[in-house]
């Protein structure tokens, strides 16, 4: 998905930066660092509503925290605190959005219930909101979460079941992926069908990338094998 928008920015957008596009592979997607965030979200430059930001939080609209369900086993519930927002984004370069598809399973506050429309391909046409969380932020993707996410998993199988909270190896979790998610909530944020829908979910998993990278380093040799069939080689188109 990240891919997907980079190449277009790259060649009919003319995104590049540093030296001589036309002789290196530039023009990188930039990244969201949870770690520096975790605190208060709203004041984060990626959120903080400034022309540079990718707008801001919700309007602030009282409401209970989200209760969500572990994958596998709906019995099992995961409650999160309240976020800081949860209305319509109204500053910022993506203030007053437009989101066009779902929802599809959009969680809903103080319910393990989601909500969904009869056709989520239709044109339904609503707000771009966000409740970004710093109540989630700081028990999931602090950058104690990432550092051991990052040295405690020695293979993919068990460093992509701790980011993803894979409920087969952990109980109660989100990983750094879901907790980055659910830091920004809203709609479509909270829906995991269409999350891409808010342009802030594309910083996000530039940083799941980024991590990942990051573990692939510490032993390139060995971490090549992202599936136990499948060799990554660089050199190979």
């Amino acid at each position: 998905m990240v891919i997907k928008v980079r190449n277009p920015l790259r060649t009919k957008a003319g995104f590049h930066h540093g030296r001589d596009a036309h002789k290196h592979d530039i023009g990188t997607v930039p990244y969201w660092e949870w770690g520096l965030d975790v605190r208060n979200p709203a004041a984060s430059p990626v959120f903080d509503g400034s022309e540079t930001s990718l707008g801001g939080n919700g309007e602030f609209i009282p409401h209970s925290g989200m209760i969500l369900t572990e994958a596998l086993n709906p019995d099992a519930l995961i409650p999160l605190p309240p976020g800081t927002g949860g209305g319509c984004v109204r500053t910022g370069p993506f203030a007053n959005m437009t989101v066009h598809i779902g929802p599809v399973a959009l969680a809903q506050y103080g319910t393990s219930n989601t909500t969904s429309v009869a056709n989520p391909l239709d044109d339904n046409a609503r707000c771009l909101k966000r409740d970004l969380n710093a109540g989630v932020a700081s028990r999931f993707t602090t950058f104690r979460n990432t550092t051991s996410l990052i040295l405690r998993n020695q293979d993919v199988e068990h460093f992509q079941a701790i980011m993803q909270a894979d409920p087969r190896y952990v109980h109660g979790e989100l990983g750094v992926h879901g907790g980055g998610h659910f830091t920004i909530g809203g709609d479509p944020g909270a829906d995991p069908f269409i999350s891409p829908g808010d342009p802030a979910f594309f910083l996000h998993h530039s940083q799941i990338d980024r991590v990942y990278w990051i573990w692939q380093m510490l032993d390139f040799p060995n971490r090549q094998v992202s599936l136990p069939s499948l060799l990554l080689d660089a050199t190979k188109g």
